[in-house]
């Protein structure tokens, strides 16, 4: 699941909490995701906008952060926030919501 992860993907290189990226039964007990798929949305070309910005489409990328496990944007963070709160063990936390997926 971390592996397929957009964010615990490359975990190596936001390792903010010292965990042992090579250690499934080290980082497993550590890492936080939803289904493994936050961050995992496919970057695309969009060949009208960039035009209209005055951008060669081939260097204009997007991701539709709508394709995260809830929709949101917010999936990237909170993967890592409630991580964190697990890793410096965290009783409660606390997340500010726009009144959807959070």
């Amino acid at each position: 699941m971390f592996d397929e992860s957009g964010v615990w993907r490359f975990r190596e290189l936001i390792n903010f909490a010292g965990v042992d990226t090579e250690n499934y039964e080290d980082y497993s007990q550590k890492l936080v995701s939803l289904d493994g798929a936050e961050g995992r949305t496919k970057p695309f070309h969009l060949t009208k906008v960039a035009d209209y910005v005055g951008v060669k489409a081939e260097n204009f990328w997007l991701q539709f952060e709508g394709d995260n496990p809830t929709g949101s944007f917010k999936d990237n963070g909170m993967a890592t926030a409630f991580t964190h709160a697990r890793i410096v063990g965290a009783k409660k936390v606390v997340c500010a919501s726009t009144g959807k997926n959070c």
